[in-house]
């Protein structure tokens, strides 16, 4: 917001320095200071008036739409902490209960807690023995690549495909995995098949053309 203020004031002083110079801004003449002599430099000097008021409208815009995004994060912020509490009180209830461990690993992995996110992502695996376990496995191997854990993010995502072959989005990931640590014919490999698996893949199609 400061830096507005200030682009707004260097702005306004240099339209100033151009209107002075135009000719453009108008001194009262000394034999009419007075309403009538206000009146007669407001006339004259409209363009600058003009110009004034349309400045202080866009500062005024600019920062009340800081604001407003300043805003919607709080209140986006608030609605997560407020999720992963009402998901602690269901799991303090019942540690058995998969989808409340499953979604509090997604709270956390929004609110960039991922070691918190792993935990619980751990937990529901190990109480359900069934296709559901890809959607953790997938999720949990995206949570190593973000606290750079390569390895442990490539065992899941194989463990993802392993229960389910076509999850596009599990092969694109190790492919973009076996990128990032290097790998790259393993990369294209996964990569090409998440294509084919999902033609309208972008970002699988954006990494291929950055590997060649």
């Amino acid at each position: 917001m400061g830096s507005f203020i200030i682009l707004f004031g260097l702005n306004l002083t240099i339209q100033t320095l151009y209107y002075v110079l135009q000719g453009v801004i108008v001194p009262i003449p000394p034999y009419t200071r007075n309403i009538s002599g206000f009146l007669w430099r407001l006339r004259k000097n409209m363009k600058f008036v003009l110009v004034i008021i349309f400045n202080f409208i866009l500062i005024n815009s600019i920062i009340g739409q800081d604001l407003e995004m300043e805003n919607i994060e709080y209140s986006s912020f608030d609605r997560n902490e407020q999720t992963i509490l009402e998901l602690t009180e269901d799991i303090n209830k019942n540690t058995h209960d998969f989808n409340s461990l499953f979604n509090s690993g997604i709270a956390h992995y929004e609110e960039s807690k991922y070691q918190d996110a792993i935990s619980y992502f751990t937990k529901a695996i190990n109480i359900i023995d069934n296709d559901q376990r890809k959607e953790v496995y997938f999720y949990r191997g995206n949570t190593y690549r973000l606290i750079n854990e390569p390895m442990k993010a490539i065992a899941d995502f194989d463990k993802c495909i392993q229960i389910d072959e076509t999850y596009s989005d599990a092969i694109a990931d190790r492919g973009l995995t076996y990128f990032e640590i290097g790998q790259t014919e393993k990369a294209l490999i996964d990569l090409k098949e998440a294509i084919i698996i999902n033609p309208l893949d972008s970002i699988s199609h954006q990494s291929i053309l950055r590997i060649y």
